[in-house]
């Protein structure tokens, strides 16, 4: 099978990861880690990347960005091997320095954009570098709320701008999210693995069913309607409610499709409508 392509096209939120080959560090020192900063810093502006958060980790590091108008992979590229061939030189060695290629995700909803920045902030912690998010120098979360720092390569207005119009109250936002305790299991994409209970996403969407229809006192017959793919007319925002709220705890579209009858693809249009109309 061949390699997932890589969208080609500006504005688009990716969250990132590059590590090193056989999980071995590829960042040695302080110095190896501000490198790699300084080669993101210059080449973030070459090829119209904005990086909303991130993290420096010892033996990988995580992205999370904004794609301009040239394509992702020519910068993931440029800054890979611009340090691989300083850290193979460095350090007296050869060979391949990174475990294949980077991995990439899009970021396509508030859910998952909220849990990528918390899964970075947090990630010193759960390498047991740390005990607290503000004690790690490398990190997106540093950089936003630390004056004493050499190179800075994240857009702090960018940022505060993705999550809402006025910059005191995003970064209020910001530290409410970074504070806030996902619980559950999630993929490398967001998407809810396990919820807190040990439950999968069927359960958790057959459950979570069961609830939203007591509270909206829908009638068992309307009920069996709304999952046959003929809902109402009259029912459709309320069924779109639903949906929105399990898109809130990172169930799956394809989840959310298989469960109410209808294609996939369809969900995020359907979210959209609902609150644009």
């Amino acid at each position: 099978m061949g390699r997932k392509k890589i969208p080609n096209a500006p504005n688009i939120v990716f969250h990132v990861t590059q590590r090193g080959n056989n999980r071995n560090d590829i960042f040695s020192s302080s110095h190896d880690k501000t490198l790699l900063l300084q080669i993101i810093q210059k080449y973030s502006k070459q090829f119209e990347i904005i990086i909303l958060y991130y993290a420096i980790m010892n033996n990988h590091y995580h992205l999370l960005l904004k794609t301009g108008n040239i394509p992702l992979g020519k910068f993931m590229h440029k800054i890979n091997v611009t340090y691989s061939r300083y850290y193979n030189y460095t350090h007296h060695r050869t060979g391949t320095l990174y475990e294949g290629r980077y991995r990439w995700v899009v970021v396509t909803s508030w859910f998952h954009y909220k849990r990528v920045l918390h899964y970075i902030a947090h990630n010193p912690i759960k390498a047991g570098l740390v005990t607290m998010v503000g004690e790690y120098p490398w990190t997106g979360h540093r950089e936003l709320t630390s004056s004493d720092i050499f190179i800075r390569i994240l857009d702090r207005n960018a940022l505060l701008e993705s999550l809402g119009p006025n910059p005191p109250e995003s970064l209020r936002i910001y530290l409410e999210i970074i504070d806030s305790e996902f619980l559950g299991t999630y993929s490398f994409d967001g998407t809810l693995i396990y919820d807190e209970a040990g439950n999968s996403q069927d359960i958790v969407i057959s459950l979570w069913y069961e609830k939203f229809c007591i509270e909206q006192s829908i009638s068992i017959p309307i009920q069996i309607l709304m999952r046959s793919g003929k809902c109402p007319q009259k029912y459709m925002k309320v069924r779109n409610q639903f949906i929105f709220s399990l898109q809130k705890i990172g169930v799956s579209n394809d989840r959310i499709g298989q469960f109410l009858s209808i294609p996939h693809h369809s969900v995020p249009e359907l979210i959209y409508r609902t609150w644009h109309l």
